[in-house]
């Protein structure tokens, strides 16, 4: 007898030792199917073919309980994972929301200059602020296009979480 497993409407040929058991066939296809952990198998037999095919489960996308997997990750009762994780989730949070000064002073100018509120003169007083306002703009775009080089020289790290779908 022949066995077919079919899953996103591919048929994959199995050999009878790892057709026979669920867990066996969880376990074969996981790596490529990680959707497969929590899908409902079904079997039926046509002449001498079973098929067997595998209904994935709506579920979250991506480390839902981050906390879950550090623990089959590392071990019961291991905080560092989920410490660390927990930090960087934090720090993103509580970062503060700003706009790059330069960007805010020029919009408040050209709003003043359209509503006729700003003369060329007041303007040209101004021009202090204007270079404070620059500076810090580009030194805070230094600091973000030095950030992204360090994002895309970092070298690649593995992980026990995997995203779903991979």
């Amino acid at each position: 007898m022949s066995h077919v497993v079919v899953i996103d409407n591919q048929e994959i040929p199995l050999d009878a030792e790892t057709a026979a058991s669920d867990h066996e066939i969880r376990q074969a296809l996981k790596w490529c199917y990680p959707e497969i952990s929590n899908a409902t198998i079904n079997r039926r037999t046509e002449g001498e073919r079973e098929i067997i095919t595998v209904i994935k489960r709506a579920g979250t996308k991506g480390v839902a309980d981050w906390r879950g997997t550090a623990r089959e990750c590392w071990g019961e009762g291991s905080t560092v994972a989920s410490r660390t994780l927990g930090k960087v989730v934090a720090a993103l949070i509580s970062a503060p929301e700003e706009i790059n000064r330069a960007v805010l002073l020029a919009s408040e100018l050209q709003t003043k200059i359209a509503m006729g509120d700003l003369t060329l003169g007041e303007l040209t007083l101004k021009r202090a602020e204007m270079q404070e306002a620059l500076d810090a703009g580009e030194a805070e775009e230094t600091r973000v296009e030095q950030a992204r080089a360090r994002l895309l020289s970092a070298p690649a790290q593995s992980s026990c979480f995997v995203p779903a779908g991979f």
